[in-house]
C-alpha cells in the first residue's frame, strides 16, 4: 500500500511531515507515517483486515480514546500547525502507531485500529525521524520510526511514535509493538480510488 495523503508539516528545515496512508476498501490502517519534511513518503505502509467478518471484533478493535502527545505551537502567534495523538487501546489490545491531525483537531475514533495483543511481536524505536531540540517550542519531542525488535518475528509497518522528554512533563518512549509474522498473510484489496489492484496489506489471521 503506497498511497498517502498529506496531513501537515512543521515548516522547519530540517523538519518533519506527516502523511495518512490510504487503505484499500475493507482494510484499516494502524497509524500515520512521518518523515523528513521534504519529498513524498518513502516505502509502503501496511493496512489490515480480519480473515473473516466473524473474527473482526475479536482480532481488531477501535481505540477507546486518543491522548494528545504534542501540539506544534511554536509558530508565530502561538498558532498550532498540527498535533500528534496517541490511540489508547481497550483491554487486551495494543495500538502500534501515532496519529497526526492539522491544527488541534481530535482524530475520529475509527481513524486507526488496535490489534489483539496475542497477534503482536515486540517492537523498538527505529531511526530518529525528527527532534525539536534547539527550537523555540515549549516542549521537546522526539519522533522515531517503529521497527521489529526481531525482524524474523515481526513486520515493519512504516509507523511512527512521538514522545516528550522528562523535562516537558512526560517520561520516556512509549511501548513499541509490531505485527507478528505468523498470523499475517498477504492479501489483495480494492484500491483507495476504487480500482482493483494488488496490495501489500496483510490479512490478519487468528493465530489460535
Amino acid at each position: 500500500m503506497s498511497r498517502f495523503e498529506f496531513v501537515w508539516n512543521t515548516g522547519a528545515d530540517p523538519g518533519v511531515a506527516f502523511h495518512r496512508p490510504l487503505a484499500p476498501a475493507g482494510y484499516h490502517i494502524l497509524g500515520h507515517h512521518a518523515q523528513g519534511a521534504q519529498g513524498l513518503p518513502s516505502g509502503p505502509a501496511v493496512a489490515v483486515r480480519a480473515a473473516s467478518v466473524y473474527d473482526d471484533e475479536a482480532i481488531l478493535a477501535y481505540p477507546a480514546k486518543y491522548e494528545r502527545v504534542w501540539p506544534d505551537a511554536s509558530a508565530v502567534g502561538n498558532e498550532t500547525r498540527g498535533t500528534i495523538w496517541r490511540p489508547i487501546p481497550p483491554l487486551g489490545y495494543r495500538c502500534m502507531g501515532d496519529v497526526a491531525t492539522p491544527g488541534r483537531l481530535r482524530p475520529e475514533r475509527k481513524e486507526v485500529v488496535c490489534v489483539r495483543e496475542t497477534l503482536l511481536a515486540g517492537g523498538k524505536p527505529g531511526a530518529r525521524v525528527w527532534e525539536n531540540r534547539g527550537s523555540n517550542a515549549f516542549c521537546r519531542i522526539t519522533i522515531v520510526s517503529v521497527v521489529p525488535a526481531d525482524p524474523d518475528e515481526g513486520v515493519a509497518s512504516n509507523l511512527f511514535r512521538g514522545y516528550r522528554h522528562p523535562s516537558s512533563g512526560k517520561s520516556g518512549p512509549p511501548r513499541f509493538s509490531v505485527l507478528t509474522r505468523e498470523p499475517v498473510a498477504a492479501g489483495e484489496g480494492e484500491g483507495a480510488r476504487g480500482e482493483s489492484e494488488p496490495t501489500s496489506a496483510p490479512t490478519i489471521r487468528n493465530g489460535d
